[in-house]
């Protein structure tokens, strides 16, 4: 983001940082975590300067869900908003979007594989999301795709097709329909 003022782009590193050392899970490593929560880091800063407030439809359900989550986000953002923003107040809204965020980072990131990357692929993606929606889609992509990408931020890979080179992340091949047997295969390979 080319108009990020200092102070924000500290605020977000610093709240990276303290949720680190809050979780003991490593988020600096978390490049789409990153960049979300800078978008919207910025856009909050803005809001707050300006006394305008937003509304997180899943509130609610965000603080039922992810108590220690939102608290530990909470916390930290708070603890910021002293040094960085003083006079301004961050709504209870704001502070469940970031823990979504949060959250969302920890969701195991999934990529589909089909032969062709598109048709049946979306059969599976809806499937996969109804049996396992606990999983992060990052894609559906083709076979031929899968060559050229880096799958260093995946947890895992569910493919159609059988493949036929080394990859550096762990790979269930299932069936489009996703049956008990597959099931079974990716719970396996998400307890690993």
């Amino acid at each position: 983001l080319q108009s990020t003022q200092p102070e924000v782009l500290a605020f977000c590193e610093e709240l990276i940082q303290q949720m680190e050392a809050e979780t003991q899970v490593r988020f600096t490593e978390d490049a789409n975590l990153f960049y979300s929560l800078l978008l919207h880091i910025n856009s909050m800063i803005t809001r707050i300067q300006y006394n305008v407030r937003i509304v997180c439809l899943l509130r609610e359900k965000t603080v039922a869900e992810f108590p220690q989550m939102y608290a530990q986000v909470k916390s930290a953002v708070l603890e910021l908003k002293k040094k960085y923003y003083p006079k301004h107040f961050i709504s209870e809204d704001e502070l469940c979007y970031l823990c979504l965020y949060f959250q969302l980072a920890l969701e195991p990131k999934t990529l589909l594989v089909c032969s062709t990357g598109i048709g049946t692929s979306h059969l599976l993606k809806k499937r996969v999301a109804t049996v396992f929606p606990e999983l992060e889609i990052a894609a559906v992509i083709s076979l031929r795709q899968l060559k050229n990408r880096d799958v260093s931020d995946l947890d895992l890979i569910l493919t159609t097709v059988g493949l036929d080179f080394e990859i550096s992340c762990p790979s269930v091949t299932v069936s489009v329909l996703l049956d008990p047997k597959d099931i079974e295969e990716v719970r396996r390979a998400l307890k690993e």
